[in-house]
């Protein structure tokens, strides 16, 4: 488990949890403003929130492997170019 406010006040550009299953508000990157993550590696499993991932536009995620990255607009995971 991961606590919802695990990075408040961070300055980290690139987390990688990829066993974590984000969804909901289970993990908060929206309500701090030194947060400045811009790629995330979580499981897919994940559906991140919209309301995160829309704040965030720039926003990567990717799922372990890095063979899918989360479409905010279509909210799906899909296929990364080679």
């Amino acid at each position: 488990d991961i606590d919802r406010d695990a990075f408040a006040n961070s300055s980290l550009a690139v987390i990688n949890i990829p066993a974590f299953v984000w969804a909901d508000d289970n993990l908060d990157l929206k309500s701090y403003d030194l947060i400045r993550v811009n790629k995330m590696t979580v499981s897919e499993e994940s559906h991140p929130p919209r309301n995160v991932m829309m704040q965030r536009i720039s926003l990567e995620v990717y799922n372990p492997d890095h063979t899918k990255k989360w479409n905010l607009y279509n909210e799906k995971w899909e296929k990364t170019e080679a």
